[in-house]
């Protein structure tokens, strides 16, 4: 339990995070009411995605579940969605408990580039992986009239691989016939 300034008590959820107030449970019910169901879906994806970050030694869907105010079984499906991202992944400590991790912390000092190819978008950055590894993320969205952005996937590459992998990368393109899509 941590005391507040004006003596109030705020609990702790025992991984790093103290109760995270991105939106409190009245609003989050009246979006649910009144806004489209694909809005609450990333309202609550991001709630999810923000308290794993703060969880450093990993986290439990209960234990997320419990300081941001959504079902377990809530934050599970959202924590399955970041892994099949690569946003996050998860690692089972017995047959019963499974923590989850975020997938390296987003350098922003290094900036993001894209790529946009019609309806396709892809989006690289660095992170910082654990015991400080840099690791490429590439993130692969969708982009629609109605949804807007949507992640389809991505990829982690440390950045020790980057030259093995541009390597690869260009000899597959060349065996394509350099990008006109025949073989030569």
């Amino acid at each position: 339990m941590v005391k507040n300034e004006d003596d109030s008590t705020e609990t702790s959820y025992g991984f790093g995070v103290d109760e995270i107030e991105l939106s409190n449970e009245e609003e989050s019910e009246n979006l649910s009411l009144n806004t489209r169901p694909d809005l609450i879906h990333d309202i609550h994806k991001e709630r999810v995605r923000q308290a794993l970050r703060h969880a450093s030694d990993g986290a439990t869907p209960q234990e997320i579940a419990n300081a941001i105010k959504l079902s377990a079984q809530t934050v599970k499906k959202y924590l399955e969605e970041l892994c099949a991202t690569r946003e996050a992944y998860k690692l089972r400590r017995n047959r019963t408990t499974t923590i989850y991790y975020n997938n390296g912390k987003p350098r922003h000092d290094f900036g993001m580039e894209r790529i946009e190819e019609g309806n396709s978008l892809f989006e690289l950055s660095l992170a910082e992986g654990p015991r400080d590894t840099l690791l490429l993320h590439i993130i692969e969205k969708r982009f629609t009239l109605l949804e807007g952005e949507r992640i389809e996937g991505g990829v982690i590459v440390p950045v020790t691989q980057i030259p093995a992998m541009l390597e690869k990368i260009r000899r597959l393109y060349e065996l394509s016939g350099g990008g006109n899509g025949s073989r030569t």
